[in-house]
């Protein structure tokens, strides 16, 4: 769990400048960052999309693979023999 003790706080020029270093250069993970801040990890989406680090707030490095593992419980379920072209969603 994060240390959120700078919640609400201003980001400070030297703050921004070491977030777009452990983003950019560093290649951490958005967690990763937030621990290192002591921020919550929405604000570290919200702070790098504001900067222009990434084109989405869900397309961060590390944040992207988490929402792909929370939606692989979702199995698609194809019948060969169907000639409609959906799909059955179920949830496993």
């Amino acid at each position: 769990m994060t240390d959120c003790k700078r919640n609400g706080k201003r980001w400070t020029i030297s703050e921004t400048l070491t977030l777009e270093r452990d983003y950019d250069l560093l290649k951490l993970s958005v967690q990763e960052i937030a621990q290192k801040h002591k921020r919550s990890v929405n604000s570290i989406l919200f702070k790098l999309h504001a900067e222009g680090l990434t084109e989405s707030l869900y397309e961060a490095n590390g944040y992207t693979s988490a929402i792909s593992k929370k939606r692989s419980n979702v199995v698609v379920i194809e019948d060969e023999n169907d000639d409609d072209s959906s799909s059955d969603y179920e949830e496993e």
